[in-house]
């Protein structure tokens, strides 16, 4: 018996014989398996009859399945693996022993629509495109933690702008600025990526300070996460200026303050230590299980999750009396992390610290708040053609009558995968 080539048009002619046993799950007929695409073509399986043959028949094992699955269209491949007949956890299997690849992602992605942002936009959490383009002076901000963006071919023109959902900034009595916001985390899991504007996940500058009739100090900025390859440093935030300046954390800036109203201290973060393959492989693996729980309605035994990075917020600013409007601490960067099989890199991609906030103007001894530490970035591609640039410098420090210190500068790198 003959089949054409895999993508030949045409009819294949089999007995009705073969086709019974496939559909009764035999595993003698499993080489038809290799020709299901062909075989639903021509009307003589069905999708459903293919599913279950690859669920039951032992002899096919996630592999198997995998190296047939990817010879099939992309479509076809996306129908079978959602189809109800095929159980979550071997859809699972089969796709974990998928490389990362172009067709992977083709198949994550298939009819997933395709976007051209044209004004600004908002969008939040988990968002799935086949194809996405952001235009020319146009931003694209995404909300939530983690922001993530699922997407088979990205074209960045204008902005990606990751909103500051790391650590809350430390609170300030009125006449004292707060802390700012830690930036947040960005995860892009993409085939082609094109950048010629920014991609970025900033933390927020500190408030500025100001003048009311009370003593009162800052509150310390909230805590961050983040992901980072082994002894990789993320910045630390600077210290608040003044007898009382908060001290700079890792990574959010200290708010400024007097010793009997002490600036808040940017807090601590903490971090998950991976190897470049560890990482792109929970990237892959948290990518897959959201397309299997989310596309496919499927809910597997064991499941990975995104990494939820995020930088932490700054400290609140002191104000002593009306004499000391301290300025609040500058978040600390974010995270990027950009995994890709191509990358073409014209422009920016950021996780800035925030400047620290300037002190007030109202009296003798105001005090400017630490600028926040950088964040990191992380760009994993097989292949890349330009490398752009990459920043992760640390906020500057607030000016006044004592000024605060700069944050310190993250980590940027590029690896190949």
């Amino acid at each position: 018996m003959v089949f054409p080539p895999q993508g030949v048009g045409g009819i294949v002619s089999v007995t009705t014989d073969l086709i019974s046993k496939f559909k009764a799950l035999d595993s003698k007929v499993a080489f038809l398996l290799e020709h299901a695409e062909t075989l639903v073509a021509a009307g003589l399986l069905s999708i459903d009859d293919v599913a279950k043959y690859i669920n039951n028949v032992t002899i096919i094992t996630a592999e198997k399945a995998a190296t047939i699955l990817s010879s099939m269209s992309s479509s076809t491949a996306s129908s079978i693996l959602a189809n109800p007949n095929l159980s979550a956890d071997k859809t699972q299997s089969i796709l974990y022993s998928m490389a990362f690849s172009s067709k992977l992602i083709d198949i994550l992605t298939s009819g997933a629509s395709n976007w051209t942002v044209s004004s600004n936009a908002v969008i939040s959490g988990v968002n799935r495109y086949y194809s996405l383009t952001v235009n020319s002076g146009v931003t694209l901000s995404i909300g939530g933690q983690p922001g993530v963006l699922i997407v088979k071919n990205l074209y960045c023109y204008g902005t990606i702008a990751k909103t500051a959902t790391g650590g809350a900034g430390g609170s300030a009595s009125s006449g004292a600025g707060p802390g700012g916001s830690g930036g947040g985390g960005l995860i892009i899991f993409t085939d082609y990526l094109i950048n010629s504007g920014v991609i970025s996940a900033d933390g927020n500058a500190g408030g500025a300070g100001g003048n009311a009739p009370i003593l009162a100090g800052g509150g310390a900025g909230g805590s961050g996460y983040y992901c980072r390859v082994l002894s990789d440093s993320f910045g630390t935030g600077g210290n608040g200026g003044g007898s009382g300046g908060g001290a700079g954390g890792i990574n959010g800036g200290g708010g400024g303050g007097h010793s009997s109203a002490p600036g808040g201290s940017g807090d601590g973060s903490s971090y998950g230590n991976y190897d470049f393959i560890s990482l792109a492989e929970t990237i892959r693996k948290a990518t897959i299980d959201w397309v299997i729980r989310n596309v496919y309605g499927k809910n597997p035994t064991n499941t990975v999750n995104f990494i939820n990075a995020y930088g932490s917020g700054g400290g609140g600013g002191g104000i002593y009396s009306g004499t000391c409007g301290g300025g609040g601490g500058g978040g600390g960067g974010g995270e990027v992390i950009v995994m890709c099989t191509s990358a073409n890199n014209l422009g920016t991609i950021r996780a800035n610290g925030g400047n620290g906030g300037n002190g007030g103007n109202a009296g003798s001894y105001d005090a400017g708040g630490g600028g926040g530490g950088g964040g990191i970035v992380y760009v994993l591609c097989k292949y890349i053609q330009n490398t752009g640039t990459l920043v992760v410098s640390g906020g500057s420090g607030g000016t006044g009558d004592y000024n605060g210190s700069a944050g310190s500068a993250g980590v940027a790198r590029i690896a190949a995968i």
